[in-house]
């Protein structure tokens, strides 16, 4: 979506505009799109009196109001006509959703309310909202709660999002892979844009209940409902496995454990994948998304850089970064295959780093998965290739080595997945005591 960015303003109308009183000039054009004055007049001409009735404006503001809008380069008139400009009727209908229109306009209202004691929370640390007392339930919340307003945010970002979707399918190379979990995938535009480019590919998308439904109506919409499936889930929680592909776009903050668990639900080679407006390394850029933190929008203020930082440390290797659209930044990484256990090294401790711990926890998961998760049956089932594992690792690294990276495992029981479903309930104290004897 192309944005009315005030480069697009005629230069004459900018220098007009203080910067001290330009928040005026912003909350009118607000008002008139909440009022949804540039739809009403669409392609029609009409006298500023058929205007006032059909909005219910009273006259000590209405011409005010549409004069404002003229001198804006909003509206042009003649006499008592008005009507839109070509540059409105871009900007502010062609490019603009309805969604856009009546859900970013309510938003902006609830900003401009929270600016009033902006100083207070500076100085206080409080956030404006909280300071005024209007804190409200979370995104998440209040779609739960309202199913208006669940679509009409779900709906604003599938049209915010169709060129960036656009983008990042002709970014990525998926020619390879199988299937992809859009966590928190909203609208599903970016499924959606993937699985067009990619026929071959399947998509789910994770989030809550009723944006699935949304999202659903619109897979359905694209003719893609064989090939893009919904789940309503918490993605804070475990991830759902079978997916070679887990990908984050612009759902806010990701937390270093989302990601852990991600590379943890990922087969080796998995591929994961960012998109978001993340910050310039030096943490300037872009303003906008600097600038929202001040009226309670909660996006994350991480750079690009430290979220290439946080997917080394989970694990993942040949991690790129590039803006690709705008201030959008594509952050890829995949996670590496098991190493052969011909690599692990006698002369190094595996417990020393999580590098590797990770890299032992790699060998005992690939064993204990091929065994159902069961300790004693991986012991007691004739599987001389999983015993030599076993066995060879505990030469190479030392028992007490391959006994804490067991316990680094038994330690996550319930948070993180592997290879297959491990069925922890079935790993006794006996089985465990047969492990350690067994060594």
């Amino acid at each position: 979506m192309d944005e009315p960015t005030l480069d697009k303003f005629p230069k004459k109308v900018l220098a007009n505009i203080g910067v001290e009183t330009a928040f005026i000039v912003s909350r009118l054009v607000v008002a008139a799109e909440r009022l949804q004055l540039f739809r009403l007049l669409g392609t029609k001409h009409m006298k500023a009196s058929a205007i006032g009735r059909a909005l219910n404006l009273h006259n000590v503001y209405l011409r005010a109001l549409l004069n404002s809008m003229v001198a804006l380069g909003l509206l042009s008139k003649a006499d008592d006509v008005y009507w839109n400009t070509p540059f409105t009727k871009k900007y502010f209908i062609e490019e603009r959703s309805i969604y856009w229109t009546r859900q970013y306009s309510k938003e902006c209202v609830e900003a401009y309310e929270a600016l009033a004691v902006l100083e207070k929370a500076l100085t206080s640390g409080r956030s404006c909202k909280s300071i005024k007392g209007l804190d409200k339930p979370s995104y998440t919340e209040a779609m739960k709660r309202d199913r208006h307003r669940a679509e009409d945010f779900t709906q604003m970002l599938f049209h915010y999002h169709r060129d960036e979707a656009a983008v990042l399918a002709n970014y990525l190379d998926l020619s390879k892979r199988r299937a992809v979990l859009d966590v928190g995938g909203g609208s599903g535009v970016m499924s959606i844009a993937l699985a067009q480019k990619n026929p071959h590919l399947r998509a789910c998308i994770l989030d809550i209940a009723p944006v699935c439904q949304i999202a659903a109506a619109n897979i359905r919409r694209a003719g893609l409902s064989r090939r893009i499936a919904t789940r309503a889930g918490d993605i804070r929680h475990r991830l759902p496995a079978g997916f070679d592909v887990i990908m984050f776009c612009d759902i806010g903050s990701v937390s270093k454990q989302l990601l852990e668990n991600a590379y943890d639900c990922l087969p080796a080679n998995g591929l994961i994948v960012l998109l978001d407006r993340y910050l310039s390394k030096d943490g300037t850029k872009p303003l906008a998304r600097l600038v929202a933190q001040f009226v309670g929008f909660s996006f994350p203020l991480a750079s690009w850089a430290d979220i290439v930082d946080a997917l080394k440390s989970c694990g993942f290797r040949l991690v790129k970064a590039r803006k690709v659209y705008r201030d959008v930044w594509f952050i890829t990484g995949t996670k590496p295959p098991p190493p052969a256990m011909k690599q692990l090294s006698p002369d190094r401790d595996y417990c020393q780093n999580p590098g590797d711990c990770r890299i032992l926890e790699t060998h005992i998961s690939v064993a204990i998965g091929g065994c159902g998760g069961d300790f004693r049956r991986a012991f007691d089932l004739e599987k001389e290739s999983l015993k030599h594992a076993f066995f060879y690792a505990a030469q190479c690294v030392g028992r007490w080595a391959m006994l804490c990276a067991v316990d680094r495992i038994w330690a996550r029981v319930g948070h993180v997945g592997s290879y297959v479903e491990w069925p922890w309930s079935r790993i006794t104290a006996i089985s465990r005591a047969r492990w350690t004897s067994g060594l």
